[in-house]
């Protein structure tokens, strides 16, 4: 058998080379476009139909995500903090709508509005399990302005606020004052301009709302009065807080962490539960539009709740955020491993809790 040439090998060797560079290369693109393809298959989408009370198909209704839950186990996060819970959609010429790539663990309460039609808000909707079907009725007429709460949602530029959320939170009758759950009154989301409007049962005398939007830390409006008078209701931006989580040095990424206020029953804003965030590759994090000049824990999310899967920790943290508008740098946050304490909850009489 006759040798071959070193030239030629050389050039064997380098023709190979480029080549399995080269597959290795397509190779690479293709596990990457793969493994795209089943995130973005994993995702869920939600689809439903609008109409009026005799059926009709209806065009041009704003349908929007207000509320998010867990499929299974309890919710850690406020139910309106899901990132998911900024997304709507317009129905078509038969009525139709379809809000895509959401996430495949939530179920998601729905509020359709339009012109002319009285606000429906759905129940949960498992949008792998279930199509969403909304009729509307047509608003009743002749409504005495002491039934009509309204107000105008702007920014604190002075800049209306469409599609924001707004939810009845505590009223007011002649015979009493409470706070929370509020019967007879239906949630709706601000139009173009800003302005939202709700009936109220013939004997209240104010309405307590929440007002969330996408992009704000949200804010509380007390006691609004029914009638002509249309105050304007400013949300802010709130503030932001930042840092980095390492261990030994080194970046920690991909860490489920949160934050949550302390103080639940404050006047002077929202109160909106836990809000997380996964750490960066740099293990940096970012918590957005927090109810602004108030205080804070900042924890590690463990169990069903966390979005991503790590062997460390934090210790819990107290802080407190600045005003709207302002950012807060905790600097580097060291973490370390966790223990697991098991136990069990009786009864006196030794049943299990």
């Amino acid at each position: 058998m006759n040798a071959v040439p070193h030239e030629n090998v050389t050039s064997i060797v380098r023709c190979l080379t480029e080549s399995c560079a080269t597959w290795c290369g397509l190779l690479a693109i293709c596990l990457m476009n793969s493994t795209l393809a089943d995130e973005k298959s994993s995702l869920s989408k939600l689809t439903g139909v609008v109409t009026d009370a005799d059926g009709q198909p209806l065009a041009g209704v704003r349908v929007d995500i207000t509320t998010a839950a867990p499929k299974a186990g309890r919710g850690l996060f406020c139910p309106s903090c899901y990132r998911d819970c900024t997304k709507w959609a317009i129905t078509d010429d038969e009525g139709r709508f379809q809000l895509p790539n959401l996430s495949p663990t939530l179920k998601f309460r729905l509020i359709a509005t339009h012109t002319g039609f009285a606000t429906s808000q759905t129940p949960l909707i498992d949008p792998d399990t279930e199509t969403a079907r909304i009729k509307l009725a047509p608003l009743p007429t002749g409504i005495p302005d002491n039934r009509v709460v309204s107000a105008v949602i702007t920014s604190e530029e002075g800049t209306p606020i469409a599609g924001a959320y707004i939810e009845p939170h505590g009223a007011k009758t002649d015979k009493r004052r409470w706070w929370g759950r509020v019967e007879g009154v239906t949630p709706t989301v601000t139009d173009t301009e800003g302005r939202f409007f709700m009936i109220v049962p013939d004997d209240f005398l104010a309405l307590d709302i929440d007002v969330t939007a996408d992009g704000f830390s949200g804010t509380r409006a007390l006691l609004l009065q029914p009638g002509t008078d249309i105050p304007n209701i400013t949300v802010p931006v709130g503030a932001q807080v930042t840092g980095k989580l390492i261990y030994k040095g080194t970046p920690v990424a991909g860490m489920s962490i949160a934050v949550v206020q302390l103080e639940r029953g404050t006047d002077e804003g929202i109160f909106v539960a836990a809000i997380g965030d996964v750490t960066a590759e740099d293990g940096s994090f970012r918590f957005q539009h927090l109810p602004p000049s108030q205080r804070y824990a900042i924890y590690s999310v463990v169990g069903d709740a966390r979005r991503s899967h790590s062997k460390f920790v934090i210790t819990t943290k107290l802080l407190t955020v600045p005003a709207s508008g302002e950012s807060r740098d905790l600097g580097t946050l060291s973490v370390t491993t966790p223990v697991t304490i098991r136990g069990r909850v009786e009864h006196r009489d030794d049943q299990p809790l």
